[in-house]
């Protein structure tokens, strides 16, 4: 469905701006062409988003830039934003589902 999903980041060190432009390139991971956007939320702290679901994707794309992923969140699926605490569940709605996968 290539439905986009954006995580945070928390890298060793601060991102760099100049590497948003490589981001938005095609990037090869594993025998995978990936694109991503990347927004700068602090020195250490990046939101990605991408329409790929490859395992572990958003470490390989940093571990091709020479970053280290130290912790990796996902905050949105589509439109969806997630924001239970970790362990928490709820049922989905019919309004979470068309944010997901609305276009």
């Amino acid at each position: 469905y290539e439905i986009v999903k954006t995580y945070q980041a928390i890298l060793h060190q601060p991102f760099h701006k100049e590497y948003i432009a490589t981001f938005k390139r095609w990037i090869e991971v594993e025998g995978h062409l990936v694109k991503s956007d990347v927004k700068i939320i602090a020195d250490c702290v990046v939101e990605v988003s991408l329409h790929v679901g490859i395992h572990k994707v958003v470490k390989r794309l940093f571990k091709e830039t020479d970053y280290y992923v130290k912790k990796l969140t996902r905050i949105k699926i589509g439109k969806l934003k997630l924001d239970l605490s970790v362990g928490d569940y709820r049922e989905m709605t019919e309004k979470d589902k068309d944010l997901i996968f609305a276009r």
